[in-house]
């Protein structure tokens, strides 16, 4: 979609934006594509290394934002199961394993049923192992931004790269609060909004 852009419209400049799991895609994007053409990237609350934070979030008060999420994930799931099932024979084959009414106990479960074969990975640890943005970053050419809280309620101290693991194109901020993806900075007012227009020069 970005080179799509990129070719469609030559003399504009493209920044990318990634929240959550959006970011840790982003990230894996400028790792895996060097020489792409976007300008700058901002990456909020990624969690960059997957296996750790899904089991942060079976622990303490983060249960409760897994079986929020679990439940919305469960009802997509079942609302969409009929169209998968009929969408292709391999996947109508993969999801016969798993009934739309399975209740998911942890991410690791969920991934593991099926994000990780609908993708064509053989486990959720797979999907984690390949997928994390954690390794990526060294190979970032891009001025990129990522910004990180550590009390977010989903990410583990797994997640937080050191000097070591960032390219010079990498910029790490670590706020003390933020949660995930709130970074409030005062009434009516969101820090990211303004991080974005220092970021692009507004």
């Amino acid at each position: 979609m970005i080179e799509h852009l990129h070719l469609a419209h030559p003399g504009l400049q493209w920044h990318a934006m990634g929240f959550s799991l959006g970011a840790n895609s982003l990230l894996k994007y400028l790792g895996e594509q060097p020489s792409n053409p976007l300008h700058s990237a901002l990456a909020v609350s990624a969690p960059l290394n997957l296996a750790a934070c899904s089991t942060r979030i079976d622990q303490d008060f983060s249960r409760a934002y897994r079986n929020h999420l679990l439940a919305e994930l469960s009802q997509y799931f079942e609302r969409k199961h009929q169209h998968l099932i009929t969408k292709s024979p391999a996947q109508a084959e993969i999801l016969a394993a798993t009934p739309y009414s399975k209740k998911f106990a942890s991410f690791w479960d969920f991934d593991h049923h099926i994000v990780a074969p609908l993708h064509g990975f053989n486990s959720a640890a797979d999907y984690y192992q390949r997928c994390s943005g954690l390794q990526f970053l060294p190979n970032i050419r891009t001025p990129t931004h990522i910004l990180i809280s550590r009390d977010d309620p989903f990410l583990s101290a797994d997640s937080l790269p050191s000097a070591e693991q960032l390219s010079p194109a990498v910029t790490l901020e670590i706020s003390e609060y933020g949660g995930h993806v709130g970074f409030i900075g005062g009434r009516d007012c969101y820090y990211i909004e303004a991080l974005v227009r220092e970021l692009l020069g507004f």
